[in-house]
């Protein structure tokens, strides 16, 4: 363990890169007129250290003059009232604790710190002692529901339809709608609800909760099943693409989460080494990779498409056609290899009369009529450089998308030489 204090102008002191270190914050000396001290220092997960790590939704961004004052190693550092309150709730109950929270224990400004603690995420949550999932401060409902769950004399009388109501309201805040709480949830060795000041152990919590007690909200109640299987994740063999399909619903902010968020608990996750400086479009490319492949006519040159579930995959992190024209156009890798399926062969080139004002996405102006044999029914736009006889693959699955994006390849010459862009 090390100290880590603050530059004096501001910003972090760099982990080591040769160890996997985080850095944690305990609070440093009591609580004065709501004023939250802490220190911060690092350790080896390797050397497996004691601390505890928080699960929590950030929450949209909040204007400036509400972000609430924690002093860390005597400097200032804002977080979103949320979280204050949060660390309020630990001082009260655990302030000898040390806490791992990613908004303060990772330099969010620092995109390559960034991706190496995303990558350790994973292996942060699993080793904590405690994982506090913070649903948020609560209300008399929540307490209410806290209250008659855990404690055999509660603090208030027991109405059955109170109790029910007050449960389903629990399941319903904006924790359970958030991407990155999943593989937290998942790979917790204790998981700890805290509503307010009240918490509860999770399992103590589902003991007691189940279809008996919510009846009438049928979202409430799906929530509540949906983690009660979270829980069982990290133990199975589940890919990233179908744990994707199967979140979709799930939200985050920045749209590289929808994998990196699931990635720590996925069969392959190790796969994918999360880089927030890389487009949508190479995302997509790199999720690809991780697909089955398979060979398709003509053999001879190798190409290769992803199982099915390529097509879906633009669709599941919101990657535009354009971002994926410019990934192919910027890079020479063999990532043609890998996104392409056989579509059809070219039969004749046509130059049209009119082309509208624009196209083209960068590449050169798609100003010829492309025909292709029989088995293709749809007639696309290329440019000159097009022959009968090229080859056209796609990277959409034409049956669900005859307008997609396509390239042509011509037989015989250098192995990834594309010819034209399609349209």
């Amino acid at each position: 363990m090390r100290p880590c204090t603050k530059m004096k102008k501001g910003g972090y002191c760099p982990l080591s890169a040769e160890c996997k270190e985080i850095r944690l914050i305990k609070l440093h000396g009591d609580v004065e007129a709501g004023v939250l001290r802490y220190d911060m220092y690092t350790v080896d997960l390797d050397q497996l250290p004691k601390y505890h790590a928080l699960s929590y939704a950030w929450g949209a961004p909040v204007p400036e003059s509400t972000l609430k004052g924690i002093l860390i190693d005597e400097i200032q550092f804002k977080i979103q009232p949320t979280l204050f309150l949060f660390l309020l709730t630990m001082a009260a109950h655990h302030p000898e604790k040390s806490m791992w929270i990613d908004t303060i224990c990772i330099d969010q400004a620092n995109t390559q710190e960034r991706n190496y603690q995303v990558s350790l995420m994973g292996e942060t949550y699993n080793k904590a002692q405690d994982v506090y999932a913070w649903l948020g401060p609560g209300d008399d409902d929540t307490i209410y529901a806290i209250d008659h769950i855990k404690d055999p004399k509660p603090r208030t009388r027991f109405d059955e339809l109170v109790f029910w109501t007050c449960v389903e309201k629990l399941f319903k805040v904006t924790y359970w709608t958030r991407r990155w709480v999943i593989q937290e949830f998942a790979l917790a060795q204790n998981l700890i609800i805290v509503c307010g000041d009240d918490q509860i152990n999770w399992q103590e919590l589902t003991d007691r909760v189940d279809a008996t007690v919510i009846k009438n909200d049928i979202l409430a109640l799906q929530t509540l099943e949906a983690f009660k299987e979270v829980r069982s994740l990290s133990r199975r063999d589940i890919p990233l693409l179908k744990l994707m399909k199967r979140f979709v619903t799930a939200r985050c902010s920045v749209l590289q989460d929808r994998a990196y968020a699931l990635r720590s608990i996925a069969s392959n996750g190790h796969r994918l080494v999360p880089d927030y400086s890389e487009s949508m479009g190479d995302l997509y490319f790199r999720l690809l990779s991780m697909l089955p492949t398979e060979r398709v006519l003509p053999e001879s040159c190798g190409y290769r498409w992803p199982h099915r579930d390529g097509a879906l995959t633009g669709g599941l992190i919101q990657a535009s056609k354009h971002g994926l024209l410019n990934s192919l156009r910027d890079h020479k890798d063999d990532r043609l290899y890998i996104a392409l399926e056989y579509t059809s062969r070219v039969v004749k080139v046509v130059q049209r009369l009119q082309q509208r004002p624009g196209e083209g996405f960068g590449f050169s102006k798609f100003s010829h009529h492309i025909f292709l044999d029989d088995i293709f029914e749809e007639n696309l736009l290329g440019n000159d450089k097009l022959r009968p006889g090229d080859l056209v693959y796609t990277l959409q699955t034409s049956p669900l998308s005859p307008q997609g994006l396509y390239v042509a390849f011509r037989p015989g010459l250098t192995i990834g030489r594309v010819v034209s862009m399609l349209i």
